[in-house]
């Protein structure tokens, strides 16, 4: 007897939760690789990423890393839908302080 099978629609966005915006902010500010991979994994499951989406998010303005005399460099493209995840982070990290700050996107002056 045949069935019919209907394809799922899965967004292709990441669902965004206080979690993630608040993970993606401290990852954003770590300059230690150890507790950014942390923060990446932790992320990485926050947003139910699959295992082969590594990494789920990318600095747009990250440049080749590699060499420019070597094949790696040649062969290196940017990671666009983890780059994408990064300006959808970014705009609802936006949009979270400036709910917190009262519309206004500025940071509140240093102490």
């Amino acid at each position: 007897m045949p069935t019919k099978r209907t394809p799922l629609r899965r967004s292709p966005s990441p669902m965004i939760t206080p979690q993630a915006i608040q993970l993606f902010e401290k990852l954003r500010r770590c300059r230690s690789d150890e507790r950014w991979s942390e923060l990446h994994a932790r992320l990485h499951d926050e947003l139910h990423c699959r295992p082969w989406e590594w990494p789920c998010v990318e600095d747009p303005h990250t440049e080749n890393p590699y060499p420019s005399f070597t094949n790696a460099h040649r062969s290196w493209r940017p990671n666009e839908r983890a780059q994408q995840t990064w300006k959808v982070l970014d705009q609802a990290s936006r949009e979270a302080r400036a709910a917190r700050n009262g519309g206004s996107t500025k940071l509140p002056p240093a102490a």
